[in-house]
């Protein structure tokens, strides 16, 4: 958008800036879901990948430590490790909660938005 002012018989244009924009939500990670007492250090998660299933464990600042002994900083690095391809990992990890409910982890992140 810009401004057309008259100045001095001679026209300017001056430009507006548009406001700027606002990140739609706030990064989550699992360090949140413990902190949010949604999820507990050591707890397990799992995926399925090509009809096996992994398991990892959720550590105590947040990081996920695969069957491997593999130690990442977040789910999408961990289903990654897994697959060798990019992945979202909210929507692969699955956890079960002592009732034995089965959520995927972008459900439980849902819950701090």
């Amino acid at each position: 958008m810009v401004i057309e002012e008259e100045k001095d018989s001679k026209s300017v244009i001056t430009p507006i800036k548009p406001p700027p924009v606002s990140s739609p939500r706030k990064t989550v990670s699992a360090r949140d879901l413990i902190k949010a007492g949604i999820i507990k250090p050591d707890d397990k998660i799992y995926r399925v990948y090509k009809g096996r299933r992994y398991e990892a464990e959720i550590l105590v600042d947040g990081r996920i430590k695969l069957e491997d002994g593999t130690i990442v900083n977040s789910l999408s690095k961990a289903a990654t490790h897994i697959s060798k391809k990019s992945e979202n990992g909210w929507i692969i990890w699955r956890y079960k909660d002592e009732n034995g409910r089965e959520y995927l982890m972008d459900e439980l992140r849902k819950r701090i938005h």
